[in-house]
């Protein structure tokens, strides 16, 4: 839940609130000041779990196998690279 609410979700909200590129029927609001703090925030707590992944391990959560954690930051990361995100 930490990497969906605090990674993903902020990143979707900058998306959201960065530009109309989905169309002005969906994106309704504009609010570049949000989208910046959303971002930031997303980076702050990637920066996190960039630290609990240094110890080597190739996995999030550790085990044989990915987890839902493992791909909720897998979506974070892909969705970052639209380049209205602009997130490292």
């Amino acid at each position: 839940n930490r990497i969906w609410v605090h990674i993903l979700y902020r990143i979707v909200t900058a998306f959201h609130v960065l530009h109309t590129g989905l169309g002005f029927k969906l994106e309704l609001t504009k609010n570049e000041a949000w989208g910046e703090h959303s971002r930031k925030e997303a980076l702050a707590h990637a920066a996190l779990v960039n630290q609990h992944l240094s110890d080597g391990r190739d996995w999030l959560l550790g085990g044989d196998e990915p987890t839902f954690a493992d791909i909720t930051l897998a979506t974070a990361i892909a969705f970052s690279k639209f380049p209205v995100n602009a997130t490292p």
